[in-house]
């Protein structure tokens, strides 16, 4: 659904225009380090009553690895934690 409003272009640090695949979410990543954190969260979840996840992302807000049990949105979640985490701060 277009509103009908200007949408600006998005670009890059440089200013040109980013190509599409750039816009894309990116992919889970792997690697043993990862598995390990995954590890982790997934053994808090089920050790600690009451916790349904973790999310484990960056001060930027971008979503590093998580674990949820529920269909919850881990894109999100970091999103809203660095933001809380950065008002804090000030």
């Amino acid at each position: 659904m277009t509103s009908g409003l200007p949408r600006r272009a998005a670009t890059g640090a440089t200013g040109q225009r980013m190509p599409a695949a750039a816009l894309t979410p990116r992919a889970e990543p792997t690697g043993e380090a990862y598995s390990a954190v995954r590890a982790a969260l997934a053994d808090l979840r089920m050790r600690v009553p009451g916790v349904r996840g973790g999310v484990l992302g960056g001060v930027d807000g971008l979503l590093i690895t998580y674990d949820l049990a529920s269909d919850e949105k881990p894109h999100d979640l970091a999103a809203l934690a660095a933001t809380t985490y950065g008002l804090g701060r000030r």
